[in-house]
């Protein structure tokens, strides 16, 4: 991995809500869909052109991902919500977070929302009405195209992140640390195909590039396993043939 600073610099503006904008995404068809905190979601045309709006939660609208044509979204009334485009029809509601969902992610058959309580909920996408697995302590999440990224939780502060590190969903558990210098983030958030945008603990806005891939070091660490387990094999196998030729010749 590699790390740099980087800087943002304001273009142009323009009003959406009376209260604060909180985020904008691509939408479907080039649309541009900006959620706010007032719990709207606007459409806007390519040219931002606003066509229209609608109510997508009790509470702010902290998350939007658009996946397979729907509209998914996550809100400070801890639910997460999929519209359908372009009647905007809610076709599905998955439940369980008690505090707002702040992210969603999605890993084969499964949606995954990060909550503002520093943990994940993980739901099949099949089955919106059961209830999700829970992976607590989780402070910050980023899933790239090789891999997951995030900072544990270490304490009850605000800022008590862990250092930037991989992560296992299935297991909900966090690997080595990308950086020596203990680099912690508050949020991340992939850039596709690139790497990691990181707005770090210590207020710098940091750009983490994939050099190597966490999924290239697993296989590295899953064939050293594999090599470990057959040299043990081999060497129970040779022990065993010497213990029987030494009974041989002691007979």
């Amino acid at each position: 991995m590699r790390r740099g600073s980087v800087s943002l610099i304001q273009s142009n503006v323009f009003r959406v809500f009376e209260q604060w904008a909180l985020g904008i995404h691509h939408g479907p068809a080039g649309s541009v869909l900006v959620t706010g905190m007032n719990g709207e979601v606007v459409h806007r045309d390519s040219a931002l052109v606003e066509q229209r709006r609608w109510q997508a939660h009790a509470g702010s609208v902290n998350a939007l991902r658009v996946v397979d044509g729907q509209v998914w979204t996550g809100g400070g009334d801890g639910l997460v919500k999929v519209w359908a485009w372009p009647s905007l029809m809610s076709v599905a509601v998955y439940t369980g977070p008690k505090k707002p969902v702040t992210s969603l992610f999605f890993e084969r058959s499964e949606v995954i929302a990060q909550t503002y309580e520093r943990a994940a909920y993980v739901w099949s996408l099949a089955e919106p009405g059961a209830a999700p697995r829970k992976i607590p302590k989780v402070a910050a999440l980023a899933q790239t195209g090789t891999g997951w990224l995030g900072c544990p939780k270490t304490g009850s502060k605000a800022g008590d992140i862990g250092a930037l590190a991989t992560f296992d969903v299935e297991a909900g558990q966090f690997g080595e640390a990308l950086f020596d210098d203990g680099f912690a983030a508050w949020s991340l958030q992939t850039v596709k195909g690139r790497g990691v945008l990181a707005f770090g603990t210590d207020l710098r806005a940091c750009f983490e590039g994939l050099v190597s891939t966490v999924r290239e070091r697993g296989q590295q660490e899953n064939l050293a396993r594999d090599l470990e387990a057959r040299s043990e094999q081999l060497l129970s196998r040779n022990t065993a043939n010497n213990m029987d030729r030494i009974v041989k010749d002691l007979g």
